[in-house]
């Protein structure tokens, strides 16, 4: 089995601003840090 590819705190949120243009949305992050911790390894 691969080691899955871990993003950063940047690139998780750049998807989350193409998400955003794409379909639509509120463009802020409920919970800055919810984000960090689900982020970290």
């Amino acid at each position: 089995m691969k080691e899955p590819i871990w993003i950063d705190e940047i690139i998780a949120k750049a998807i989350h601003a193409d998400q955003i243009i794409q379909h639509g949305g509120s463009p802020e992050i409920r919970d800055e840090n919810l984000l960090s911790a689900s982020l970290a390894r």
